[in-house]
């Protein structure tokens, strides 16, 4: 089993306390740094390319409601997308279907010009959801509500596998 660390919330304020605890050589197969929340998009850059320059796997997270011209320039700096399809806070909230077009533009910027990059989406997934994201090109889907919240988790697992 791979010993990955996820880091999320690494926003534009991320700077010298990110840097510092990298700097402690962390023990992992996989670092990710996910930016997110509130970011402002002129520091973005800078932000993803920090991340990079201590050899973390880095991605970016866009809300529903972001639009995905604001942040397509930094599309080749990330290795995953994070299309939310609800709003980041709690969970059990229904799928908003209208983040399925995002998808399917970010996954063409990512094939249409060879990034290395995944795309992933996160909210409302379950065995229905999970059928049109992956037709809109996901290829990492997270299920929290619908196998947490199941009587019998590996069915649940299961169905999304289908």
């Amino acid at each position: 089993m791979k010993n990955v660390i996820v880091i999320t919330g690494a926003s534009s304020g991320i700077g010298k306390e990110f840097a510092e605890l990298l700097d402690k050589k962390i023990s992992a197969d996989e670092i990710w740094a996910i930016a997110r929340r509130k970011e402002k998009l002129e520091e973005l850059g800078d932000v993803l390319k920090l991340i990079k320059s201590y050899g973390v796997k880095c991605g970016l997270v866009v809300n529903p409601d972001t639009d995905i011209e604001k942040a397509e320039k930094y599309i080749p700096l990330c290795d995953m997308v994070l299309i939310m399809s609800v709003f980041p806070g709690f969970g059990g909230q229904k799928f908003i279907s209208d983040v399925l077009a995002k998808c399917v533009k970010v996954r063409k910027i990512i094939d249409d010009n060879g990034y290395n990059c995944l795309l992933e989406i996160d909210g409302g997934i379950n065995d229905e959801t999970c059928v049109k994201a992956r037709e809109a090109g996901c290829d990492v889907l997270v299920a929290g509500s619908a196998v947490f919240g199941a009587s019998d988790v590996k069915q649940a697992i299961s169905a999304l596998k289908k």
